[in-house]
């Protein structure tokens, strides 16, 4: 599914000042003396390596030309991606690097600026994360985009290595990130918030379910109302929050498709996600907005996903759902018969066994208004 997203979205890409700043870090040849980032308990003599390590390079990022801003930048975050890289390493790292990194996330020109969330997204610990948060309502969109990016790199920094960052912070990050999908008004940026949500939401470290499981029901409940405030004329942003609902379709699928159990409130997540995806694509079937039959591909996606989702998460709930087999009435362009199907599927959601909240069930009937 991921390829699939990432083939169909190119034509779409927005030319962001960013792209040249994502490139994964490589491992640089350097000089300077740095101990093992794999030490647990550094000495003086050692954090004063890391200090000078970390300052020249922080320096150059601020004076540099372009590629040597990178290149200083890569150079700090290749020992971060040792695989036993310490806590301790890495907060003497932030130490080094938090003050003069704040300012420059600041900075008036953009690439200065991106440059240093992405550092700061890479060590990734609670001082770190505020100054990043910060920067998601940024007035430029590539500065947004790279914070939002950053958060989702700081998200992946405490799945992969020794976390440096508690559950209760990374619960704190989601909320903020979910408040911002909310009020983002650039559809580049939005679909980037969701795949933040998602990586916080793919966080499989004991002591941490409980901010995985609120990145997931969070995002599952804000994405498609977030699709629903596209303007009408504006294709290529519309694209872009549907490959967003598309992703969120997927993850809670597999989630629902795993053995044992599920929390609950993930479940009906997944259901509410479910009927308010399906209803705003009734209400365009019978408004007659939709593509032509043979261009619904993401449509279709959207479609068999969110079908999904709500088969699994009856049975996960105790019931029962026979497959509602909506996809080939989109297919086949019997719109009519696609709106009426879903919106007697929906609407029973308010019914056991998924009894969806008040709140939930206005998303959907909303959805299917078209307001």
């Amino acid at each position: 599914m991921h390829d699939r997203i990432t083939s169909r979205l190119r034509k779409f890409v927005a030319p962001l000042a960013l792209v040249a700043c994502l490139l994964a870090p490589h491992a640089l040849a350097q000089s300077d003396p740095m101990p093992a980032p794999e030490k647990l308990v550094l000495t003086p003599e050692e954090k004063a390596q890391i200090e000078a390590f970390v300052h020249k390079r922080v320096d150059a990022m601020q004076t540099g030309e372009a590629a040597d801003r990178e290149k200083a930048r890569k150079e700090i975050i290749e020992p971060l991606h040792r695989p036993a890289v310490s806590v301790a390493f890495r907060q003497v790292v932030r130490a080094a690097a938090i003050d003069k990194l704040t300012e420059l996330a600041g900075d008036k020109d953009a690439r200065v600026a991106i440059n240093a969330l992405i550092l700061l997204g890479e060590i990734a610990d609670d001082a770190t994360r505020q100054v990043v948060q910060e920067h998601t309502g940024d007035s430029n969109d590539d500065v947004r985009y790279a914070a939002v990016y950053a958060l989702m790199r700081t998200f992946r920094s405490v799945n992969a290595y020794a976390p440096a960052l508690d559950p209760a912070r990374v619960s704190q990050a989601v909320d903020h990130l979910s408040g911002r999908l909310a009020a983002e008004s650039n559809a580049d940026v939005a679909d980037a918030i969701v795949r933040a949500l998602l990586e916080a939401a793919a966080i499989n470290r004991d002591g941490y379910a409980g901010p995985a499981g609120e990145a997931l029901t969070k995002v599952s409940s804000g994405v498609v109302s977030r699709l629903r405030r596209i303007p009408a004329d504006d294709d290529g942003a519309r694209v872009r929050l549907l490959a967003s609902c598309v992703r969120v379709g997927d993850a809670l699928s597999t989630r629902l498709a795993a053995p044992g159990a599920t929390p609950p409130e993930i479940v009906r997540g997944a259901a509410a996600f479910a009927g308010e995806s399906l209803a705003y694509l009734a209400y365009h079937a019978k408004k007659g907005d939709l593509p032509p039959p043979d261009a619904r591909a993401w449509q279709l996606d959207l479609t068999n996903l969110a079908e999904r989702a709500l088969v699994l998460a009856h049975a996960k709930l105790g019931g029962s759902l026979s497959p509602l087999t909506l996809a080939p009435l989109l297919e086949t362009g019997k719109d009519s018969e696609f709106f009426d199907r879903t919106r007697s599927a929906v609407l029973g959601l308010s019914g056991a066994p998924c009894n969806l909240s008040p709140e939930a069930m206005q998303r959907i009937r909303d959805a299917l208004d078209g307001k």
